[in-house]
């Protein structure tokens, strides 16, 4: 079992990407917290997931666009990508 609690924005966003990158097919649409198993991202503490959310929503939108294009908001306000 992966431990998340106690890492930092920067390593919590690798895992993200590399996850992004190597496990979600193309076409897919997703939120960050989608990345993490529901128990998982519940370790992270709500400062560091906003934090997490605003660097990926950056490298989405730069070096991350060919991998991911970044979608409309959900219902619930979080934001939505797809996967290229």
């Amino acid at each position: 079992m992966e431990i998340l609690k106690g890492k930092d924005v920067k390593e919590l966003l690798a895992i993200a990407k590399d996850r992004v990158i190597n496990n979600v097919p193309s076409g897919t649409d997703f939120k960050v917290r989608d990345l993490f198993v529901g128990f998982l991202w519940d370790q992270i503490d709500s400062g560091i997931r906003k934090k997490l959310g605003m660097y990926f929503f950056v490298w989405a939108d730069s070096e991350g666009s060919s991998y991911v294009s970044i979608g409309p908001k959900s219902t619930s306000g979080q934001q939505m990508y797809t996967r290229v």
